[in-house]
């Protein structure tokens, strides 16, 4: 996972919020953006291997990132 360093500060985010994960991994992602950490072009990894890592389920990261995806239109 060295190649995906940022999922570690997601999962941190998760961990302190108190809000909805979707959101809070939709927020992460958008912060990883805007800092430049993730930029146009990066593959991010699957969706499932996301899920595992942050402990939480795949519908959990499939809603988070349907949620980045509308706040980006």
């Amino acid at each position: 996972m060295a190649d995906y360093a940022y999922l570690a500060q997601w999962k941190e985010e998760i961990n302190r919020s108190p809000n909805a994960i979707y959101l809070t991994l939709a927020d992460a992602l958008a912060l990883s953006i805007r800092k430049g950490v993730l930029q146009e072009g990066d593959k991010l990894p699957p969706q499932r291997t996301i899920a595992e890592y942050l402990e939480t389920n795949l519908t959990t990261v499939t809603r988070a990132f349907t949620e980045a995806r509308r706040r980006a239109d």
